[in-house]
């Protein structure tokens, strides 16, 4: 199974608790996550984990580093950095955490089936 070292900070605020650890980071996790996201399943993890390896860097093979810029053009760079960074925090928050249930978050309000709401307060990007 590929994997590739990443820094991960963990930050608790509730006990003053900040500290950053070098662990593995399987890209197996990455795949799975991009596969549930996009297809809600696993039959492309295989497609996604060829095409992660792929963009990692060769000069790094140790360290979860990019190999250049993912795409000629800022468009599709900018498409890959916002598809690559929800599926690797996806990844990140299933493997570490056991988060597996996520809500798209609409414009103004959520409502959850468990009776909570998430209103919007200021303008801005809503986190994905």
């Amino acid at each position: 199974m590929p994997y590739r070292w990443t820094n991960i900070r963990t930050v608790e605020p509730s006990i003053l608790h900040d500290r950053t650890s070098h662990q593995p980071f399987s890209l197996w996790w990455a795949a799975l996550a991009a596969s549930d996201e996009t297809m809600q399943g696993g039959p492309l993890v295989p497609a996604w984990l060829r095409l992660f390896t792929r963009h990692l860097s060769s000069a790094d093979v140790v360290r979860l580093r990019w190999g250049g810029d993912l795409a000629e053009s800022a468009e599709l760079r900018r498409a890959y950095s916002a598809l690559y960074g929800r599926y690797f925090s996806r990844a990140l928050l299933a493997s570490r955490l056991g988060l597996t249930d996520f809500v798209s978050l609409r414009t103004k309000i959520t409502r959850l089936p468990n009776g909570i709401t998430i209103e919007r307060t200021a303008k801005g990007d809503i986190p994905d």
